[in-house]
């Protein structure tokens, strides 16, 4: 088929091509970015989520007047972070 095409349309066809593998490596590219960055917003929401459990458990824990010592042991929370809750 090419061989019956003059150069101007065989440099048309080269183009329209490269467009092609242009635009669907960069929807692959969007889709990889896409899953990665899922990944790492889950895992920081995770890490979020369980900080905030450790001081609803040291909260929890001060209004019962534990030992600040056990709730630093129990919840690795600094002092100065348990007295800020």
């Amino acid at each position: 088929m090419l061989n019956k095409l003059d150069n101007g349309e065989v440099k048309e066809v080269a183009m329209t091509v490269e467009k092609q593998l242009i635009v669907k490596g960069r929807e692959e590219g969007i889709g990889i970015g896409r899953k990665e960055g899922i990944g790492i917003g889950r895992k920081e929401g995770i890490g979020i989520g369980r900080k905030e459990g450790i001081k609803d458990v040291a909260r929890n824990m001060k209004s019962k007047h534990a030992n600040i010592n056990d709730i630093i042991d129990f919840t690795g929370l600094s002092k100065e972070e348990i007295d800020k809750l």
